[in-house]
């Protein structure tokens, strides 16, 4: 949390290597961490089943990035978008 508070720009990848798929994107941005709790409860309850239960206390912090483009291919399709 002390690296994104100084240096925001962040980068997440994703890639689906399976068969049919082959889905890979580059998101990148500018994060932020979020401490309201009305912002906390809205993530965590929008959140996977799986990552809720890594964070059964509910300590965790909000990290929201603002996000200024997506790369990659996705569906068959080329994505390239940009803010």
């Amino acid at each position: 949390l002390d690296s994104v508070r100084k240096t925001p720009a962040v980068a997440l990848i994703y890639g689906s290597f399976e068969p049919t798929a082959r889905d890979f994107m580059i998101f990148r941005g500018r994060a932020r961490i979020d401490t309201t709790e009305a912002v906390r409860n809205r993530i965590y309850e929008s959140a996977h089943a799986y990552e809720q239960s890594q964070d059964k206390d509910r300590k965790g912090s909000a990290l929201i990035v603002d996000l200024d483009s997506v790369e990659g291919f996705f569906g068959g399709a080329l994505l390239k978008m940009k803010r």
